[in-house]
């Protein structure tokens, strides 16, 4: 693979194991990640992260691959945990730990969340919820990622029930998406 897909390919296994998607998704989570950039009076980043959706299929990285037009639909192959490693990890009811060097989080099942969970270090960048129906529910843990995580990028909260965010959120300066 070469190494400019190696992080688009590695930010997929964000979303669990034959989770199926639309490329929408995909280049929402890449843009808001700061990895679609295009030079201004250039192609949109919707058409940039096509390109690397079509480049990944042709290469034979996604599974299940549908092409409606602009809409795609695909899994990831299993070799994508592989290359992400453990800057990324999807949280479940078996996480134990997160490991300190853990960037990107996927939350997957609401139950798995508490703040004992969750690590101290501020090198977290990503929080998903690519289930759903699925969101933080505890405005307490919100604000204490809030606190923690200052390099936050992308909080996904669009599943969650707050009717409003805290003020806390604003001290989130290199915060791109809030889904």
């Amino acid at each position: 693979m070469p190494s400019y897909l190696k992080h688009y390919f590695a930010y997929s296994s964000l979303f669990p194991k034959d989770f199926g998607f639309a490329g929408a998704q995909i280049s929402s989570l890449w843009a808001g990640l700061g990895l679609l950039r295009s030079p201004v009076g250039s192609r949109q980043v919707e058409h940039i992260a096509a390109q690397y959706i079509d480049e990944l299929h042709t290469r034979s990285f996604l599974e299940d691959f549908e092409d409606f037009g602009h809409i795609y639909y695909f899994k990831l192959h299993d070799l994508a945990l592989y290359v992400a490693k453990e800057d990324l990890l999807v949280v479940n009811l078996r996480t134990c730990n997160i490991p300190e060097q853990a960037r990107h989080l996927s939350v997957v099942e609401n139950d798995s969340l508490n703040h004992a969970l969750f690590p101290r270090s501020r090198s977290v960048r990503t929080i998903l919820f690519p289930i759903d129906g699925m969101g933080v529910g505890s405005e307490a843990l919100l604000d204490a990622w809030i606190t923690r995580y200052i390099y936050l990028r992308l909080l996904e909260l669009g599943d969650s029930s707050f009717e409003t965010l805290p003020n806390s959120i604003a001290k989130l300066e290199l915060l791109r998406s809030q889904t």
